[in-house]
């Protein structure tokens, strides 16, 4: 199988120093420094501690109290 035609539509991958995958954040975050790989080439980048993935944060939905909701009547 060749990943080249899944990197052209807009995928990476992340590669440490010696070309190895790195398949998660906390891999990126230990490694520091990697390349990631796209279609049209490659970019060095480091790594920054970042906060929580807000696709997996999960938010507490807010409700209004009856007071502040306009009335109908």
């Amino acid at each position: 199988m060749n990943y080249h035609g899944v990197l052209a539509r807009g995928y990476a991958l992340a590669l440490d120093a010696g070309g190895a995958l790195l398949g998660s954040a906390d891999a990126a975050k230990a490694a520091g420094a990697f390349t990631l790989r796209f279609g049209d080439g490659d970019v060095g980048v480091t790594a920054l501690e970042a906060g929580p993935n807000p696709a997996k944060a999960t938010r507490k939905p807010t409700r209004k109290s009856r007071e502040s909701e306009p009335t109908l009547f």
